[in-house]
């Protein structure tokens, strides 16, 4: 049996909160992106989410938001300080993680 620490059942409560909105956008009418903007498609949700159980899974740090990006895709983004770390999930469903230092791009790896 795992015994968790406080951190560790603060993190998984903020995945599963993460992953609770995440099913919220599969809902009709969710008020999720601005007028005119692209919501993000069922499939799209579904790849998030697996991203969500995937980066849960490595013990990862939750994002510190998950929004739609307006073009159909999901950005999960963590913002630390001078560093700032994108998790792009696009209407195709391409993965792309992004990371920033001092608001500089510094790297990109396409993730499938």
């Amino acid at each position: 049996m795992r015994t968790y620490g406080a951190d560790e059942v603060r993190e998984d409560s903020q995945w599963q909160s993460i992953d609770n909105d995440l099913l919220d956008w599969f809902k009709p009418h969710a008020p999720l992106v601005d007028v005119g903007a692209t919501p993000p498609s069922h499939d799209t949700i579904r790849i998030a989410r697996a991203r969500v159980l995937e980066l849960r899974q490595l013990r990862a740090p939750p994002p510190d938001m998950v929004v739609p990006d307006n073009a159909g895709g999901i950005a999960f983004e963590w913002n630390s300080d001078a560093v700032f770390s994108l998790l792009s999930i696009g209407r195709d469903g391409k993965t792309k993680f992004s990371l920033f230092r001092d608001g500089q791009f510094v790297r990109s790896y396409n993730l499938g």
